[in-house]
């Protein structure tokens, strides 16, 4: 239902782009000279300031990643990713405790990206952790696997999530 939607939106704008263009060329034969340099000037201008508001959202999420991306390699961290062995996660666990290591890890988890939170969860379980650990757990520990809610690293993950 969600691509319909998107594929509805994209039709309808696309109709309304046609609509408005065949309206221009059915009047365009109604515009003197100076009318219609007038209405390609304003069109122009209205292109010319949508790009600028463009360049400024970009040139903005630019400077975001080049400053995640130095803050994170001025720190001294000792994160070894992906973890491999329960052994590993239950060190990694403990060093949680400490504020500065996650700190260090939600800065690791901002550079994580996904088109929603359900690919960034992906993203980030597929940097943490490898497969094989992975299928030691389940959410609540059913099945004879142990629980993942009950981790830090859990927070950790949803803490990302919600600071989008």
């Amino acid at each position: 239902m969600n691509s319909n939607n998107k594929n509805n939106k994209k039709q309808i704008a696309a109709n309304k782009t046609n609509l408005h263009m065949q309206d221009f060329s059915e009047n365009a034969e109604n515009y003197t000279y100076d009318e219609f340099k007038k209405l390609i000037i304003r069109k122009l201008n209205s292109i010319s300031y949508k790009l600028g508001i463009i360049e400024n959202r970009f040139n903005m999420l630019e400077e975001k990643i080049q400053f995640s991306c130095h803050d994170f390699d001025s720190q001294e961290c000792d994160i070894h990713f992906p973890i491999s062995t329960v052994t590993e996660l239950i060190s990694f666990e403990d060093q949680l405790q400490e504020i500065k290591f996650r700190d260090t890890v939600l800065n690791v988890f901002k550079l994580v990206g996904g088109v929603d939170a359900h690919a960034m969860i992906r993203n980030i379980m597929k940097k943490v952790m490898t497969d094989t650990l992975a299928q030691n757990f389940s959410w609540t520990g059913k099945r004879n696997k142990r629980s993942f809610k009950d981790l830090n690293l859990s927070k950790m993950i949803i803490r990302k999530i919600f600071l989008i």
